[in-house]
């Protein structure tokens, strides 16, 4: 009796650790690209911002190293700063700091280069049309552009990663939405665009653009994300927010209660530019009411998100399976060894 105790309370012990790696936290897919200081900014560009008024800019902007006066925003458009390499930039709020904004280039450029030289789980999807597809973390490598033409969805958790490899350009059409389902945040997803990105007139993007030329944002469109291109950036009247942004309101006396000598509870707006309205965390255009994708879950209650594509092995999906379930196949491995490792111990302990 005493050996059988003794070979039960060795299955208890492993199972007892099965248990406690199967309830940790741990991310799936590959690891973040690491941004360095360009992290600071919502748009990044070698060669300047072109804009179409009112744009609502959530987090920094900055060029290098173009003059600050390719830089065509208004101050009343970015909630944060504006950098440039000399007193050019948008007056008055424009900062003068070519110091960081070369570490802020040279980390973007670090950045592209390690998003892009990472090992593909997945190659070819869809010969370059990803439309209406859902999308598990992994790293996914294209050989020619990219197309999204109707909805995409990622799903997963809120420390899984994906990289998207692009050689060519990347097209977002007209209306579509790039969402996020499951806890997945959008500062963990790189899209690496060797060509140019272009972002279709009201589609709602999500994540980190790294691209080798230009990134082009139609009419409306909005990104929750960041904005990093090695050559210009061109907006027209759109909304970006840093993801992680918290909103940021500026207290602003209105006269509703007759003192200009203070601000009061009931003076407090959103700090949006003229002609957009606060929604959430983000800023949404009064004419065209597109808003920043939020990055809480669709189904905020649904522990188990509905997964209908691939996997980053590229096999489907049972409809019925959580993806984080098939993830986990590796503990399954060790609840097996100890059953396995009881086994063995009690017939040991037995000839002894």
């Amino acid at each position: 009796m005493r050996t059988i105790n003794k070979g039960l309370g060795l299955s208890a012990l492993i199972f007892v650790v099965f248990l406690t790696l199967s309830g940790s936290s741990y991310a799936l897919g590959p690891s973040a690209v690491d941004l360095g200081s360009a992290g600071d900014f919502a748009i990044l560009s070698k060669a300047g911002v072109t804009n179409v008024p009112m744009s609502s800019i959530t987090g920094d902007v900055g060029s290098s190293p173009i003059t600050g006066t390719a830089i065509g925003l208004e101050c009343t458009e970015v909630t944060g700063n504006i950098y440039s390499v000399d007193a050019a930039g948008p007056a008055p709020c424009s900062i003068a700091d070519p110091t960081r904004l070369t570490a802020a280039i040279g980390d973007m450029q670090t950045a592209y280069t390690n998003a892009a030289g990472r090992p593909a789980d997945v190659t070819e999807l869809g010969a370059g049309d990803i439309s209406g597809r859902t999308l598990t973390p992994g790293t996914y490598k294209w050989g020619t552009g990219l197309l999204i033409t109707s909805d995409v969805t990622l799903s997963g958790g809120a420390n899984d990663v994906w990289i998207l490899q692009i050689a060519e350009d990347l097209t977002v059409s007209n209306g579509v939405k790039v969402q996020l389902t499951g806890g997945a945040q959008a500062k963990n997803v790189f899209w690496q665009v060797g060509g140019q990105a272009t972002i279709g007139t009201t589609a709602a993007f999500s994540g980190v653009i790294l691209s080798q030329t230009a990134i082009s944002m139609q009419t409306g469109a909005s990104i929750n994300g960041n904005l990093f291109a090695q050559t210009e950036v061109t907006l027209q009247s759109n909304a970006v927010t840093k993801p992680s942004a918290a909103a940021v309101t500026t207290p602003v006396d209105t006269g509703a209660d007759n003192d200009d000598s203070d601000v009061t509870p009931d003076d407090n707006v959103p700090n949006c530019a003229p002609g957009w309205h606060q929604v959430g965390t983000g800023c949404a255009k009064d004419s065209v009411a597109v808003q920043p994708i939020d990055e809480t879950p669709v189904n905020p209650g649904d522990e188990n998100p509905v997964i209908t594509d691939v996997s980053p092995t590229g096999a489907d999906i049972d409809s019925s399976t959580d993806d984080s379930t098939g993830n986990r196949m590796w503990l399954w491995g060790i609840l097996a060894l100890a059953i396995i490792g009881g086994v063995v111990a009690f017939f040991v302990m037995r000839k002894k």
